[in-house]
């Protein structure tokens, strides 16, 4: 079941792992910041995904809300990457 964690961003451990996605997509939050942070404007990357410029500028909301520990996210379980180098 979905759980609204801030307008137009909801989480739903069916959809893509559970990651935060934009509401009623399966559009993660998490790519939306990647383009944005490369350089595009929310208006480029609204027209990229057909989103509403609404909901990239929303999804900015995530990252703040995660480093105060209220998205709801369970970080009782880190994961590594699959192909990690541990040496030895």
């Amino acid at each position: 079941m979905p759980q609204e964690i801030a307008p137009r961003i909801a989480v739903d451990p069916r959809i893509r792992f559970g990651k935060p996605v934009i509401k009623g997509t399966r559009m993660s939050v998490e790519l939306l910041i990647g383009r944005l942070a490369g350089g595009m404007t929310p208006e480029q990357v609204a027209e990229e995904y057909a989103l509403a410029p609404e909901d990239v500028r929303d999804s900015g909301l995530i990252p703040l809300q995660q480093s105060k520990g209220d998205a709801g996210v369970d970080r009782r379980h880190p994961v590594s990457p699959p192909f990690c180098y541990h040496g030895g």
